[in-house]
């Protein structure tokens, strides 16, 4: 996944990977815009981790941040649809943009 978002090749996006964020790791997140991409497998389904996460979300949106999430298995099998999905993602305007 890193090969094709990293150096600008989505949108012109820099992404950075493995960044902290209020003491978060998030998995990417381009700060221009500001958007988080989480990739994540089967632990986010328990019931802990899916409260753990959406307070985290919670915290992350609070601060401007739009956060969109994948699962594993999508990024190993459908990989053209989560780049199309990130680049879409990338041309909403976040909420402390002005116009």
């Amino acid at each position: 996944m890193w090969k094709r978002l990293r150096n600008r090749r989505v949108k012109g996006a820099k992404i950075r990977r493995q960044h902290a964020i209020l003491g978060f790791n998030v998995d990417f997140v381009c700060i221009e815009h500001p958007l988080i991409i989480e990739i994540g497998g089967d632990i986010h389904d328990t019931v802990d981790q899916k409260a753990y996460d959406q307070d985290r979300q919670t915290m992350l949106e609070s601060m401007g941040h739009r956060v969109i999430r994948f699962r594993n298995n999508a990024v190993q099998d459908k990989r053209e649809m989560v780049i199309e999905r990130i680049a879409a993602a990338l041309e909403i305007p976040s909420p402390n943009e002005t116009p």
